[in-house]
């Protein structure tokens, strides 16, 4: 659910923050959905405060898809960061 999911970002932050080792990708899709409710796009809202790079592509693209995944996963293990 969003709190388990926002939950896992956090740590994700703070690991940034600390500099701990911590080479990790979120794999997102956003259908303004929330279990069943509306999200009330809060997503993109919550996405633009990260402090971490955000990576995005055109999920109906599976070309898109992949080389911008590769580009994260890449980042993640050169940064050792999320």
């Amino acid at each position: 659910n969003n709190a388990h999911f926002l939950a896992a970002l956090n740590l994700a932050e703070y690991a940034r923050h600390r500099r701990f080792y911590c080479p990790t990708v979120f794999g997102i899709s956003d259908n303004n959905i929330s279990i069943s409710l509306p999200g009330y796009k809060w997503l993109p809202q919550f996405v633009d405060k990260l402090k971490m790079p955000v990576f995005q592509c055109d999920g109906t693209d599976i070309v898109d898809v992949y080389e911008t995944s590769k580009k994260a996963m890449d980042h993640a293990r050169e940064t050792h960061s999320p």
